[in-house]
C-alpha cells in the first residue's frame, strides 16, 4: 500500500520524495538513432541528481523550438518514443521544475506531432492528467497549458479526457492497489 509522504515544508504533497516515482527501472527507448547532444540530454534525464535531470529538462525546453522544425525524419520517431517513454516517470519527479518542464514538452510534442504521438498518449494520458491537479500550482498550470497548447478546443480536451479515460483510471487504480513504495521508484532515486 501507498503512503502519504511529506515535503520539505512538511505538507503532503505529489511528487514529494517517497511518493509515486513510477518505475525508474524501466528500459528507455534506444536513443542511439539520435543527434549526440539529444542523447546527452536523455542520459541527463534519467540520472540520479535532480540539478542533472533539470537541467536536461530546461536544455531540452530551450532547444524545443528548434528541434522541432530542424529533427530529421527519421529521428522523429525514436525522439517522441524515447521522451514519451520518461514521461511518466518524470511527471511524477521530486523536482517540480522537472515536472513543469515535461508538461510542457508534451504538450508541444502532440500539438508538433499529432499522430506519431497517439500510441504513447494512453500510458502518458494519466500522468497528464494528474499535472492537472497537482499540488504545485506551476506544475497544474504547466500541464493545463500544455493541454491547450495539444488540444486547443474544450471540445478536443474533453474528448482526449474520454478518450483515455479508462487508462487514468486504470492506472490509478493499480498504483492505489497494487504498488507499493519499493516497486514504483528506483533504489538509485532513493535518500
Amino acid at each position: 500500500m501507498v503512503t502519504p509522504s511529506k515535503n520539505q515544508s512538511g505538507q503532503f504533497a505529489f511528487g514529494a520524495p517517497g511518493a509515486l516515482s513510477n518505475s525508474f527501472g524501466t528500459p528507455v527507448h534506444n536513443v542511439s538513432a539520435l543527434e549526440p547532444d539529444l542523447q546527452v540530454i536523455f542520459k541527463g534525464l534519467q540520472k540520479r541528481d535532480a540539478t542533472t535531470r533539470v537541467k536536461a529538462v530546461e536544455d531540452l525546453v530551450q532547444n524545443s523550438g528548434k528541434l522541432l522544425e530542424d529533427l530529421p525524419e527519421a529521428s522523429v520517431d525514436p525522439f517522441v518514443g524515447a521522451f514519451m517513454g520518461l514521461y511518466p516517470t518524470l511527471a511524477i519527479d521530486v523536482d517540480r521544475k522537472v515536472r513543469a518542464n515535461v508538461h510542457a514538452i508534451v504538450g508541444m510534442l502532440v500539438r508538433a506531432y499529432k499522430k506519431r504521438t497517439v500510441r504513447q498518449l494512453a500510458d502518458c494520458a494519466p500522468y497528464w492528467q494528474l499535472g492537472l491537479h497537482d499540488s504545485d500550482r506551476t506544475v497544474s498550470k504547466a500541464a493545463a497549458d500544455a493541454l491547450t497548447m495539444a488540444f486547443p478546443t474544450s471540445e478536443k480536451q474533453t474528448e482526449f479526457k474520454k478518450l483515455f479515460s479508462v487508462a487514468t483510471v486504470g492506472r490509478c487504480i493499480e498504483l492505489a492497489l497494487d504498488e507499493d513504495a519499493s516497486s514504483l521508484s528506483d533504489s538509485r532515486f532513493r535518500y
